[in-house]
């Protein structure tokens, strides 16, 4: 909280000088004869940069605020280029045009050869020079004239915002909630709360001639809500190029029941440095820190040696993450060909825990509990290294990388519970292995003639990991006064080799027809451990993958855009963290039709598949189309709409309540979608605009939920430079009684009250 006040205190801290700071700087205590624009009065500047007229008077070029009749005052003869920006002022609902900044040769106009910099004319102005008269402007005279000093403000040589045009951007306010129904379904798929809100904000700055940087920004999104998004820059052109981020995501899940909720706190920090060596060659330092503090409560089975076995709610499971990546990398073009040479080093730290207490199922008089953490780390240096180049015939690219990272595990845990009387276990484990992996990557192009070319890429991963493991089982009856000990020491050796890629020929007969036709390729060897003797899991062997692939593009006109692909093959290989698919099949089309004012599309796209060792499948086609209309300047108005026919299923051992076995069980959906979505942009008046959006999705199949969520954007523009609006949004979450009676059903309404300022 202490931090977003005092963004917000600094950012509202800077908009009282923007006015004066954009002012720029004056060039002359005199003023040459200079034609005077029709839309420029003497005081015409003033009325929106009334502190840049103050700061001038207390300046070396004070007598510019009164010039000899005819000439320019000190607005249009320094800011030369004024008039558009002037322009854009008066007319409230045009885009604001800034002046260009004040030159030397500005300068030189008054001062000759001198080579006085810019930055000694601005006038900056605070509310401290109020203290102090006004001088009374000088008559017109042909040498400066110097006022006494005021009491120091601002001193030009030392503070930093001096020689910058500086601009800023603001919108915050204060939303309002108001939420019936389900509160932990609304936390699940929204999680915003009450209060104030600075939803944007941007400050630039851009140096001028001398200045000590190019430029300057900080960027903030979302601040005080679950996702927050921060960047900023700081830019010397030739020397060095400085980027910074920070980010924060807050993820919530509630399902109904004692178990299964979910909060996770993420945040992604990180800074990355430019710094170009010369024209070809520029160096690269970056690091990166994720952490990720989450908590879960799940369901576990417990007691084993128990028959039946039972399940244990709300197991509280605590997870935190530490990942710190740091990268360095030089790229160059002094050989011909871009090279790109990066070295890393990843650091990976996780602790998980879990715990629970209960009466012991076969004598409540006992206790059955379990409290065990586990502690992880991986980490290792890898290097990577990309090399591309380009020529009127032939074009490629070349990626190599490899990585060598080790990992250790250690575990302990305590038990207690009732079999055949009363014990308590203690379990201590500690693993340790390494993994190597190498990957490389090639594409390229080569243009046998004006219409004929040849595509290709192939592809080679190589993974292998050890992992040695060694764990201790302790159990102690008190009662019986024996004890059982168990102790495994096993090896795990995981490997996985896949080797893929295509050729395509590609041809364009005319400047509007590009036909493509090509084959496809994918093998891939796999080892996983065998963790259990005599069963029927997948330890070991090959996939074999082959099809084509076809591309076509046609546009007969500037208005007309067909296109369709087909891919009759695909592998993303089995994981080594989960079984995914081995195979997918895509089929896609879309014709366009675009005019200056209005365009409509349409587009279907099949989606299979599927992988035989998990039984998983997946067929899912769908078609819609788009359509948006500009009738005119002020107006706009688009819409669309989709349907989606899905049929999946996959195979899963997770076991169900009330049956804590793990057992093979098929999952998955069989339905239809349909999703309409539309939105209107109108200014009701000179000043006042009303943005209108809205989406509606109905699905019907496994299981049946309707979603409605529309929102309103009234805004009314109170100055050149702000508006106030008021943000309404609403959402509707149902689901069919026959699933949930209702219980997850919500409704919610959302508004936001806001000040957008632009300076």
């Amino acid at each position: 909280m202490r931090t977003a006040r005092l963004v917000v205190g600094t950012a509202l801290a800077f908009l009282p000088f923007v006015p004066a700071w954009s002012g720029g700087y004056v060039g002359s205590p005199t003023a040459p004869s200079l034609p005077r624009p029709a839309w420029l009065r003497d005081d015409g500047c003033v009325v929106c940069h009334p502190a840049a007229k103050k700061g001038l008077a207390y300046s070396v070029h004070a007598g510019l605020l009164t010039p000899e009749p005819g000439k320019a005052m000190a607005c249009d003869l320094c800011h030369t280029d004024a008039g558009a920006h002037a322009q854009s002022a008066l007319d409230p609902m045009a885009a604001r045009v800034r002046p260009a900044p004040v030159s030397a040769a500005t300068c030189a106009t008054c001062h000759g050869d001198r080579g006085l910099a810019p930055s000694a004319g601005a006038h900056p102005w605070s509310s401290q020079l109020d203290r102090v008269p006004e001088p009374t402007p000088p008559t017109t005279t042909t040498t400066p004239i110097v006022h006494s000093a005021p009491p120091k403000v601002f001193d030009i040589e030392d503070s930093v915002v001096l020689g910058y045009d500086l601009s800023a951007t603001l919108r915050a306010g204060y939303r309002f909630v108001n939420v019936f129904g389900s509160r932990a379904r609304y936390e699940t798929d929204l999680n915003l709360d009450s209060g104030f809100r600075l939803a944007d904000l941007e400050l630039s700055a851009r140096g001028r001639q001398g200045a000590a940087l190019d430029r300057a920004s900080i960027t903030l999104t979302d601040l005080a809500d679950p996702y927050m998004r921060l960047r900023g820059e700081v830019a010397k052109d030739g020397v060095a190029t400085g980027k910074a981020r920070f980010e924060r995501d807050a993820f919530k899940y509630r399902a109904r029941g004692d178990f299964h909720r979910v909060d996770v706190r993420t945040q992604e920090w990180g800074f990355d440095l430019f710094v170009p060596l010369s024209e070809q060659t520029e160096v690269t330092g970056s690091f990166t820190r994720r952490l990720q503090d989450g908590f879960w409560l799940t369901n576990r089975v417990g007691n084993r040696n128990v028959t039946p076995s039972t399940t244990v709610s709300g197991v509280r499971s605590p997870r935190n993450h530490d990942v710190n990546l740091y990268e360095a990398s030089i790229q160059t073009q002094a050989f011909g060909p871009t090279v790109r040479a990066t070295v890393e080093y990843r650091d990976h730290n996780d602790v998980d825990s879990f715990a629970y207490a209960r009466p012991a199922p076969s004598n409540p008089l006992a206790i059955e509990s379990e409290d065990f953490t586990s502690q992880s780390t991986l980490h290792g240096p890898g290097a990577q290294l990309d090399v591309r180049d380009k020529s009127e015939v032939v074009s490629w690219s070349l990626t190599g990388r490899g990585l060598d990272l080790e990992r250790r595990i250690r575990g302990d845990g305590t038990a207690t519970g009732f079999d055949i009387d009363e014990f308590n276990s203690t379990t201590t484990a500690f693993a340790a292995g390494d993994a190597q992996t190498w990957l490389v990557d090639g594409t390229g192009a080569w243009e046998l003639s004006e219409t004929v070319s040849v595509l290709g890429d192939l592809r080679w991963r190589d993974h292998e990991e050890n992992l040695a493991i060694d764990l201790v089982d302790i159990t102690r009856y008190p009662n019986l006064g024996n004890s059982t000990t168990v102790a495994l020491d096993l090896e795990q050796h995981t490997a996985q080799r896949v080797f893929e890629g295509t050729v395509t020929l590609q041809v364009e007969p005319w400047e509007s027809l590009r036909v493509a036709a090509g084959y496809g390729f994918a093998r891939e060897w796999l080892r996983v451990p065998d963790l259990a003797r005599n069963n029927s899991d997948f330890v070991r062997g090959r996939i074999q993958n082959d099809g084509v692939l076809l591309d076509v593009d046609w546009r007969p006109s500037k208005a007309w855009v067909f296109s369709a692909r087909a891919k009759a093959f695909g592998q993303n290989g089995i994981q080594l963290h989960e079984i995914s698919d081995d195979e997918v099949r895509t089929v896609k089309g879309k014709v366009r039709y675009q005019r200056d004012n209005y365009s409509l599309e349409v587009f279907t796209e099949n989606r299979r598949k599927s992988n035989d060792i998990s039984s998983t499948e997946l067929d899912a086609w769908t078609s819609g189309g788009t359509a948006s209309l500009q009738s005119s300047e002020k107006t706009s108005l688009w819409t669309s709409y989709a349907y989606t026919d899905l049929e999946s299923r996959t195979l899963t051992s997770f076991y169900f309540d009330p049956m804590p076995q793990p057992v093979p069980t098929l999952v998955g959906f069989d339905g239809v979608t349909h999703s309409w979505s539309a939105g209107v942009g109108v200014d009701l008046a000179r000043r006042v605009r009303l943005e209108l959006s809205g989406a509606f999705t109905s699905t019907r199949g496994s299981f049946d939920v309707q979603v409605f969520d529309w929102r309103a954007d009234l805004s009314a523009q109170v100055c050149s430079s702000a508006d106030m609006g008021v943000l309404v949004r609403q959402v509707d979450y149902q689901e069919s009684a026959a699933q949930s009676a209702g219980l997850d059903d919500y409704g919610s309404y959302l508004t936001f009250v806001y000040v957008r300022t632009r300076h």
